[in-house]
C-alpha cells in the first residue's frame, strides 16, 4: 500500500513529512541509511512564520530563495538574505523567523543518515559556522522541486531513493558554488 503524503498547505506553500514509521522502517536500508530525506518543502513569502527553541532528530537546511529572514543557535544570530542557505545540527536547539517586513521565501530539507555529517562537513557548516551563501540557483532550486514532485506520489521506498539521489546532487553541486565563494589563497 502506498503511504499518502502528508501536505501542509500554509503560508502558500508546500510541505511533505515522511511519517515516523516509514523514516524508521526506511533507516534500517543499507541505502537509505547512507542519507534519508524524512521532511522537505517550501514556504512562499512566509509573513509570520517563526520556529522558537526548537531541537530535531535530524539535519535541518534551509535556503532562502526571496525576501529576508534570520536564524539564532549559540547564543548567536545571523541575518538571512536571498541566496543564503543554513543548517542546523541534529540536537542543536535554534529558532529562525521570516523577517517582518520581507519575508523569506524558503525551501528546506530535513535529512539523517551515515553521510549527513559528511555532507555537512563536505559543505563547511558547522554550529559555530551555519551559513553559507550559494546565491540564486536555478538548478539546486530545480533538485529541490524535483523532491516534491516525487514525493506527492508517496513515501515508497523508490520515491525516497529517488528523492534521496536528488539530495546527493544537490550537495555535491552546492560545494561547488560555495568553494568558489571562498577567497583562493595567493602562493
Amino acid at each position: 500500500m502506498i503511504q499518502a503524503p502528508t501536505v501542509d498547505q500554509r503560508y502558500g506553500s508546500q510541505s511533505y513529512y515522511v511519517p515516523p514509521d516509514i523514516v524508521a522502517k526506511e533507516s534500517l536500508s543499507p541505502i537509505l541509511n547512507r542519507l534519508l530525506l524524512t521532511w522537505a518543502g517550501c514556504y512562499i513569502r512566509a509573513q509570520g512564520h517563526q520556529v522558537i527553541e526548537r531541537t530535531m532528530n535530524d539535519y535541518v537546511m534551509i535556503y532562502c530563495v526571496g525576501g529576508r529572514g534570520w536564524l539564532a543557535m549559540n547564543d548567536e544570530r545571523w541575518s538571512i538574505e536571498k541566496g543564503a542557505v543554513f543548517v542546523c545540527p541534529p540536537h542543536q536547539t535554534h529558532s529562525y523567523g521570516a523577517d517582518a517586513q520581507e519575508p523569506w521565501t524558503k525551501y528546506w530539507v530535513h535529512f539523517r543518515g551515515g553521510l549527513a555529517e559528511e555532507y555537512v562537513k563536505l559543505l563547511g557548516f558547522t554550529a559555530t559556522v551555519p551559513l553559507q551563501h550559494i546565491g540564486e540557483n536555478a538548478k539546486v532550486l530545480s533538485w529541490m522541486q524535483d523532491v516534491f514532485q516525487v514525493l506527492e506520489r508517496g513515501y515508497t521506498q523508490n520515491n525516497l531513493l529517488l528523492a534521496s539521489s536528488y539530495l546527493h546532487n544537490t550537495f555535491a553541486y552546492m560545494q561547488g558554488l560555495i568553494r568558489q565563494q571562498v577567497p583562493r589563497r595567493s602562493l
